[in-house]
C-alpha cells in the first residue's frame, strides 16, 4: 500500500488481493523482483546514471538511451521485437486453454498490443454486459500500467460469468490472478534477456566503456609523450596502438 499511494494509483477497481494471489504463485526470485519492476527500482540506464555518471544510460541491445523501464520490453532491437511477438502468440494460446471468454481474450491481446505500440486501445464490441463493464473499467484506468499487472476486477467478474455459463468450477478471480502472473513473467523474461545482453562481451554498453577507456589511455599517453623524464623516455617514443 505504501507504493500504491506513492505512485498515486487510487483507482478502486484494482483488486490487490488478486495481485497477491498472483505473486504467491511465482518463485522467490520473481517475488522479490516484481515490486522493483512495478516501482521502477531496477538498474536500468536512466537510474544507473543517477547513481554515477560513469554508468552508461544506453540499452545493451539497441544502443538507445533507456529513459524508462518499459524500454526493457519495447526495445526496438529485432530480437526483442521477435521475442514480444512470440510471447504474445504464446499468451493468446494460453488464454484459449484457460477457457477465456472469447471477447475478453481478443480484448486483452489488443490491450497488450496497444501498450506495446504506445497507441490507443481499440477494444472489440462487448458480447455481454460483464465484458462491457470490464472494457469500460480498463479504459477509465488507462493502459500505461497493464504490464504492471494492474487489471480492474471487472475482468474477473466477466470471466466468472462465462465460467458459470459453461459449467466450469474455477473462478474468475483465479483466472485473473493467473493472467497477472503471466504478465509479470513476460516482463521478467524480458528483464533477464536485457540483463544477459548487458553482461555479454558484445554488448553496446561494454563497447562504449571500452572506447571511453581507450580514449583515456590515449590522452594519458599523449601527455607523457610531450614531457617524459629521461629514464622513462624510451617507453614513449613509439605511437600508442590499442587492439
Amino acid at each position: 500500500h505504501y507504493w500504491w499511494d506513492k505512485r498515486k494509483l487510487r483507482i478502486t477497481s484494482i483488486d490487490l488481493t488478486t495481485s497477491a494471489m498472483a505473486l504467491r504463485r511465482m518463485n522467490l526470485a520473481q517475488q522479490l523482483w516484481v515490486p522493483r519492476w512495478i516501482t521502477s527500482f531496477l538498474p536500468t540506464g536512466n537510474r544507473m546514471m543517477l547513481i554515477s555518471a560513469d554508468h552508461s544510460p544506453l540499452c545493451p541491445r539497441c544502443g538507445q538511451a533507456e529513459t524508462h523501464r518499459s524500454h526493457v520490453i519495447r526495445c526496438p532491437h529485432p530480437d526483442v521485437i521477435t521475442r514480444w511477438q512470440h510471447r504474445l502468440t504464446k499468451l493468446d494460446s494460453w488464454l484459449i486453454l484457460q477457457h477465456t471468454q472469447p471477447t475478453l481474450c481478443t480484448g486483452l491481446i489488443a490491450l497488450l498490443s496497444a501498450w506495446y505500440q504506445d497507441s490507443d486501445w481499440v477494444f472489440p464490441t462487448p458480447t455481454t454486459p460483464e465484458v462491457g463493464s470490464a472494457f469500460t473499467a480498463q479504459q477509465a484506468f488507462g493502459i500505461s500500467h497493464v504490464m504492471d499487472g494492474f487489471l480492474p476486477f471487472q475482468w474477473a467478474e466477466a470471466q466468472h460469468a462465462y465460467y458459470l455459463s459453461i459449467n466450469r468450477k474455477t473462478t474468475g478471480q483465479r483466472w485473473l490472478a493467473r493472467v497477472i502472473q503471466q504478465l509479470w513473467e513476460i516482463a521478467w523474461d524480458f528483464w533477464r534477456h536485457c540483463h544477459k545482453a548487458m553482461l555479454s562481451p558484445d554488448s553496446r554498453v561494454r563497447a562504449q566503456q571500452h572506447n571511453t577507456l581507450d580514449e583515456l589511455i590515449m590522452q594519458a599517453y599523449a601527455q607523457y609523450t610531450l614531457d617524459t623524464p629521461p629514464p622513462y623516455a624510451n617507453g614513449f617514443h613509439r605511437p600508442c596502438l590499442l587492439y
